[in-house]
């Protein structure tokens, strides 16, 4: 299997999402929710990696407005790390329009 890497740091970021829900359930202290949500931004990120890598969805028109939406959260990060106003509308419609 040519992926096996890439699955097994899925893995580890199941584990890592685990690892989050039982520090949460157990103890209610904001490393879990940490935990949680990094795990599952690692598990995203990775799945994203491996659909781009086996699939033909750089093909299509769907890829370019992924591009184009992905430009848009990068400017709205930008304008959101030097306080200018508009930063909130365009992070919201580039992860409303990945989405």
């Amino acid at each position: 299997m040519k992926n096996k890497t890439i699955l097994i740091l899925i893995a580890i970021g199941l584990l890592i999402v685990l690892f989050g829900i039982i520090n949460l359930i157990f103890t209610n202290f904001q490393s879990g929710e940490v935990l949680f949500s990094s795990g599952f931004s690692l598990i995203n990120f990775l799945g994203l990696i491996l659909i781009f890598k086996n699939s033909t969805i750089r093909n299509t028109i769907y890829f370019n407005f992924i591009l184009g939406f992905i430009a848009v959260i990068i400017v709205g990060a930008m304008f959101k790390i030097m306080h200018w106003p508009g930063s909130v509308i365009m992070l919201s419609i580039g992860l409303l329009g990945i989405t």
